[in-house]
């Protein structure tokens, strides 16, 4: 089986996580392609594969403009494939915020006309060494409203890496 593994990542952490993903597909032996599509037009080659796995990561209560339009082009091919997407965002980290996170989701899905066969909710990762000042308030505030007040000021990781793992193991299999 070949598994095209579609991935956009704006500061790193979604791209660790397509990287992870990459390597539980390898380790289940199965080939993976994966391919960048944060960026305008990527080559993406769809013969030959049998499952797609898609990653993008959530900014300012949305997935990334370019990411989206991939994805609106990709419609067809996507449709015509069993699909994985695993929405990476802040909110996806707390029990709190797991609602919104999915909201993410239903407006990707409605913008773009992507429908995945599975979803899965990530968390995502706090990273203040790379956020400019806006952006770190904004992270302190999404924390605040999830009353995590203890996570405001270190970098930390809310990715639990099992669940990537046994999702795409159980998808994988079907």
């Amino acid at each position: 089986m070949t598994v095209l593994l579609l991935y956009a990542s704006v500061e790193g952490h979604t791209a660790k996580i397509a990287h992870f993903v990459e390597q539980a597909v390898c380790d289940a032996g199965h080939g993976v392609r994966p391919v960048d599509i944060g960026e305008k037009k990527p080559e993406v080659d769809f013969e030959g594969i049998d499952r797609i796995i898609v990653a993008g990561s959530v900014h300012r209560k949305r997935h990334p403009a370019a990411f989206e339009k991939n994805l609106t082009d990709f419609r067809e091919p996507l449709a015509a494939h069993p699909t994985l997407f695993l929405s990476v965002s802040l909110c996806a980290g707390f029990p709190e915020g797991r609602d919104e996170a999915q909201s993410y989701v239903d407006d990707l899905c409605a913008r773009t006309g992507f429908q995945p066969d599975a979803t899965l909710l990530v968390g995502g990762a706090l990273q203040f060494d790379k956020y400019q000042d806006y952006e770190a308030w904004v992270v302190r505030f999404i924390a605040v409203g999830m009353k995590r007040h203890e996570e405001l000021e270190e970098d930390r990781e809310l990715t639990d890496w099992t669940e990537i793992e046994t999702a795409v193991e159980a998808f994988l299999q079907t």
